[in-house]
C-alpha cells in the first residue's frame, strides 16, 4: 500500500496542533503570528481538534 501524499496545508496544521498540544503549549497569540493569521478567530479553530483539557491549558496561557 502506498503512503499518503503529503501536501503543504496538511503540514501546516500538524505543525499548530503540535504547538497547541506539545508539552509547554504556546499562546493562541503566537501560534496566530506563526500562522500568518490576522484574526484571531482564525487560530482559534485550531483549538477543536484538541481535547479540553489541553484547550483550557493554552487560554491559560493566552490571558
Amino acid at each position: 500500500m502506498e503512503p499518503e501524499p503529503l501536501y503543504p496545508e496538511g503540514l501546516r496544521h500538524g505543525f499548530a496542533i503540535a504547538l497547541l498540544t506539545g508539552a509547554r503549549p504556546i499562546p493562541l497569540t503566537v501560534l496566530r503570528d506563526l500562522l500568518g493569521h490576522t484574526d484571531i478567530k482564525t487560530t482559534e479553530i485550531y483549538l477543536q481538534a484538541v481535547g479540553r483539557e489541553k484547550r483550557d491549558m493554552v487560554m491559560q496561557a493566552w490571558e
